[in-house]
């Protein structure tokens, strides 16, 4: 009977190995890009999908709770858990797969997001009035805004402080163009103003591909779920179960 070497069996299984391991990496769904909104006393994150899905900036179970931090000078204070955005429209002659549907929903959260073939992504930056102050101590840098408050352009004419601009298609037709308004102000600076305009544009695909219809009878659906502050929670210092979140 014939033998085979270790090191003849190892020839033939390596090159197994990596291919295996390229087909689980391809298999896993990369996170989509996210930026804080951090200037005043009130954070939080935000999706460049258009819409805040449960464990969207991390993917781990740990950080169920996440954004909406107030006040954000205090550890574990975030209060958001999960929120969705789902628009449906009917009679909707879909030209992917060229069928009329009666109905079609197109979604995005609480848990689910398909940046291919739903939302879209376009465009997505964090303008701001002015850089936020530099804060050392010791020689280091001393402050969240290090890593939060990344600004990408600065435009002095705004009202605003700082103003999140996302621009996401959808599979229905529909361009969302979301922006985010947030103030430092002391007296203004625990809110955030949304603004969301929604046009028919007919690009379906992230090709910029058109199909060209009326819809009819569409419907936007906001859904927000939050909890009492991460601290005595999951995540926190764990005095209540993870139903309380």
């Amino acid at each position: 009977m014939k033998t085979r070497s270790v090191a003849e069996m190892l020839k033939n299984f390596v090159p197994m190995l990596c291919l295996l391991v390229l087909v689980m990496l391809s298999s896993v769904a990369l996170p989509d890009e996210t930026k804080w909104i951090s200037i005043g006393s009130l954070h939080s994150w935000y999706s460049s999908a258009g819409c805040e899905r449960e464990i969207g900036r991390t993917l781990r179970e740990f950080d169920q709770q996440d954004g909406l931090r107030w006040p954000a000078q205090f550890n574990l204070q975030d209060c958001e858990v999960a929120k969705a955005l789902w628009i449906g429209t009917t009679n909707y002659t879909d030209p992917i797969v060229n069928q009329t549907y009666e109905h079609k929903v197109v979604h995005i959260g609480p848990r689910g997001l398909d940046e291919v073939s739903e939302f879209m992504p376009v465009e997505f930056k964090l303008f701001a009035k002015f850089q936020h102050p530099t804060v050392v101590v010791d020689g280091l840098l001393a402050s969240h805004t290090v890593y939060e408050d990344l600004v990408d352009e600065l435009d002095e004419t705004m009202k605003a402080d700082r103003i999140l601009y996302n621009v996401v298609n959808t599979s229905v037709g529909i361009t969302m163009t979301r922006r985010i308004y947030a103030f430092s102000q002391q007296y203004n600076d625990n809110y955030f103003i949304h603004e969301c305009i929604f046009k028919n544009t007919g690009i379906y695909d992230k090709a910029g591909n058109k199909h060209n219809q009326t819809l009819t009878g569409v419907i936007m659906f906001f859904q927000f779920r939050l909890a009492p502050c991460r601290e005595p929670g999951i995540g926190g210092l764990y005095y209540l179960p993870q139903s309380a979140s």
